[in-house]
Formats: C-alpha cells, sequence, structure tokens
C-alpha cells in the first residue's frame, strides 16, 4: 500500500506573485484617488476662506502623482495636492497666513479626509486582489 501527498502551495505561490505583479499599478491608483478628494475638499475650504481678497486662490489647488523615481522603495507610492505656485495666486500665504492674514489651514482641514480615503481605497485593493486570485 501506498500513500499519496498533494498540495496546492504552488498555486498559492503563484497567485502571490501575481498578486505582486497587480498591486503597484492598483495602489497608485488608491493614492491618486486620496489626493483628488483631498484637492477637491481643500479647494471648496479655500472658496470659502479666500474672501474677496483672494478670488483666484481656489482655482489655483490641482493634485498629481509623483513619479516613482523620486520616491524611496518604502514610500513608493505618493501624490500631492495644493495650490499651485506657477497659478495665479497659488503662492499667496493663505495656508500659514502673514502679516496681513490670519492661517487658513485649507489643506490641514481637508487632509483627514484625504487619509480617510486612502484607507478605505487600500483596504478594497487588498481586498480585490486576494478575492480575484482565490486566495
Amino acid at each position: 500500500m501506498r500513500a499519496s501527498v498533494s498540495s496546492y502551495l504552488g498555486f498559492l505561490e503563484q497567485d502571490l506573485r501575481e498578486i505582486g505583479r497587480s498591486y503597484p499599478k492598483r495602489a497608485q491608483k488608491a493614492v491618486n484617488a486620496s489626493a483628488q478628494v483631498g484637492n477637491r475638499i481643500a479647494r471648496r475650504y479655500a472658496e470659502k476662506s479666500a474672501g474677496a481678497h483672494g478670488v483666484h486662490y481656489p482655482r489655483a489647488f490641482a493634485s498629481r502623482a509623483l513619479p516613482a523615481v523620486r520616491l524611496s522603495v518604502a514610500n513608493r507610492f505618493a501624490a500631492e495636492y495644493g495650490p499651485l505656485a506657477a497659478a495665479k495666486q497659488g503662492d499667496m500665504s493663505f495656508e500659514e497666513g502673514s502679516r496681513n492674514q490670519p492661517p487658513h489651514r485649507d489643506l490641514a482641514r481637508s487632509s483627514g479626509f484625504a487619509a480617510d480615503v486612502l484607507l478605505d481605497r487600500t483596504r478594497a485593493v487588498v481586498d480585490e486582489l486576494f478575492a480575484d486570485w482565490g486566495v
């Protein structure tokens, strides 16, 4: 009599490799989405806080993914949002304030929302990857 033992560990290994290949693109999308949400919220705050002296300031807000070549391995996925200095009124001191105006903190107030979106999207990415590959 003989006993035969087999396993599906080879399939698990293949699935985990495929997850590793799929993860970067999905992770960057999650990071980009959180920056876009943070930017929209910060822009809304800026529309209220900038007042008559900063009518162009809210339109200076934008978000963008940061190129991976500028990042460390630990921070491989990154995006940023906020006023573009090159845009009209984008380089004014609204966020931190000045002797002429108090700090507006539009970016700081929006960051919690962006963090919540990032957490939700990251969880969804991980759940989808494992569900897609049957792990």
